[in-house]
């Protein structure tokens, strides 16, 4: 409030206040007071009501202190719930993280264990094909000198007889040869045979062999 607005109500008052003395005088003539009753009425209404207005500002003014309090808690406990969520979820970073790396270690391991297992079985396998081409290799050669001298003796027997007697066995193909002195149709068997104890093949032997 001016100054000059306080002078004002202060000029009010007055004017107010005389007109009630006034009244209060005229009413007193009269053998009553009712403009100094009705002014006091006017009064204690009036102060009653800004002891109202007083009353309910201070429930408000408790009130806004009431929920300025509890607001101000709402707002720690937020902090502290956005504080332990932060780190909730630092850690669960942290945790991702290594997960990821030992994922990634795990992974890494089990593909050069993967790889490891397969050259190694590869190996394994190869060795066991070559082992098996060998075994089929002699048998084959077997069976291939086996062949041979069943053709050379059928051929033998085609062509000649052999004569047992005193002394031992001979040839009678026209060699006129001891079985043990060197009869070439002899020789066809006791070379065959060496051909199939050194692995040797067998025409290529025989051919040499004469």
């Amino acid at each position: 409030m001016s100054a000059v607005e306080g002078i004002s109500r202060i000029l009010e008052e007055r004017e107010a206040l005389a007109l009630l003395l006034e009244k209060t005088l005229t009413d007193l003539r009269d053998g009553h007071f009712s403009a100094l009753s009705t002014f006091v009425d006017r009064e204690n209404a009036a102060r009653q009501k800004m002891r109202a207005v007083a009353s309910q500002e201070e429930e408000v003014l408790k009130e806004v202190e009431r929920l300025t309090s509890v607001l101000k808690e709402e707002d720690e406990k937020h902090a502290l719930d956005m504080e332990s969520k932060r780190k909730e979820l630092e850690e669960l970073k942290e945790k991702l993280r290594k997960l990821k790396v030992d994922t990634t270690l795990t992974l890494r391991y089990a593909r050069k264990e993967a790889a490891a297992k397969t050259e190694s079985m590869s190996r394994a396998y190869t060795a066991e094909e070559a082992e098996l081409m060998r075994n089929i290799e002699e048998l084959r050669k077997k069976a291939e000198v086996e062949a041979f001298v069943h053709e050379q003796t059928m051929d033998v027997l085609k062509k000649g007889k052999w004569v047992s007697g005193w002394g031992g066995t001979w040839c009678t193909h026209g060699c006129g040869a001891h079985l043990i002195d060197g009869c070439k149709h002899a020789r066809a068997r006791a070379l065959a045979h060496a051909c199939v104890q050194s692995k040797t093949s067998t025409r290529s032997c025989w051919m040499s062999g004469g």
